[in-house]
């Protein structure tokens, strides 16, 4: 019983020790070992797209007051913002709210408040200022934006991934030189990151002419977990 009772001890311990070295270096499948490490990359673009939010609001006695003048004051936004180089394509309705305003006893109804907004793409970051000055101008009273984005995001991602990936390669073989082994081909690999932008640096604007709008630099991160063979 005792014999069984020792048997049964060392076979945990071994699987306690089997278990943690496991988690530095394992068998695939195959019989190879492998390590798995991850990996960091950056990639950098200057935006040349700006996305705004313009939108106005009104009040009115009525809900037909209030919905009507904030219809006309959007339709003026939306004339302006075309006027100015932007295609009906990239204008696009975003919200659309009516809601009673109440008196001091919250119950009373004392008039109505409408509002209205749509997005708008500029393509040229060059142009951002002139379009946001025509929109203001126009009555656009809420302002949301710019967010400054790269039509190239996707490469840029794509790029942002390779560096990663040659970040975890570099950190595999560094392993593997240590341990006097030598690192053979991808046994798996997967992403832990999106490809949303970060801002960086901002660069001067060239248009005095209009509200300034610098681009800037945009960093994209990426994130990778590759696990090599060793052999």
């Amino acid at each position: 019983m005792k014999s069984a009772a020792t048997s049964l001890i060392v076979l945990v311990i071994a699987l306690a020790i089997g278990f943690a070295a496991g988690r530095m270096e394992h068998r695939g499948s195959s019989g190879a070992r492998t390590v798995t490490v991850s990996g960091d990359g950056t990639a950098t673009a200057v935006p040349d797209e700006a996305d705004f939010s313009f939108g106005v609001s009104n009040q009115g006695k009525s809900a037909g007051e209030a919905s009507t003048a904030t219809s006309e004051a959007i339709s003026r936004i939306i004339a302006a913002v075309k006027n100015a180089g932007v295609a009906e394509a990239d204008i696009q309705t975003a919200q659309i709210s009516l809601y009673p305003n109440t008196g001091p006893n919250g119950s009373t109804v004392t008039g109505y408040t409408a509002s209205n907004s749509v997005s708008v793409k500029v393509h040229a970051i060059a142009d951002a200022g002139t379009v946001l000055d025509a929109a203001t101008g126009a009555g656009a009273n809420q302002v949301s934006g710019p967010t400054l984005v790269s039509s190239k995001q996707h490469q840029v991602y794509a790029d942002a991934l390779a560096s990663a990936y040659a970040d975890a390669k570099a950190r595999a073989q560094a392993i593997a030189d240590a341990s006097g082994r030598s690192l053979g081909t991808v046994r798996a690999a997967s992403e832990q990151s999106s490809p949303g932008p970060i801002a960086m640096s901002a660069a001067k604007s060239s248009d005095a002419s209009a509200t300034p709008v610098e681009p800037g630099t945009l960093s994209v991160d990426a994130q990778v977990t590759v696990t090599f063979d060793l052999h």
